[in-house]
């Protein structure tokens, strides 16, 4: 099965982008209220938690390059 790549260009920096993608607090504002939690390092956990603290989707951090490039599963 070949991987769904999903690209989107947004007119702000680097930094607010890789931000708004990485951070618990501000991935509320556009992830329909999901929190996201990880640390970011590669082959580590990524989750989305809902507003209950249910955890809605789990992935893996396959590619983290702050401010460049971002994949997980």
């Amino acid at each position: 099965m070949k991987p769904y790549e999903y690209s989107i260009y947004i007119a702000t920096t680097p930094e607010s982008l890789w931000d708004a993608l990485t951070s618990g607090e501000l991935t509320r504002n556009y992830f329909f209220g999901m929190k996201v939690e990880s640390d970011w390092e590669e082959g580590s956990k990524v989750a989305f938690i809902r507003k209950n603290g249910e955890v809605d989707v789990e992935g893996e951090v396959v590619l983290a390059k702050p401010y460049e490039e971002l994949t997980f599963t």
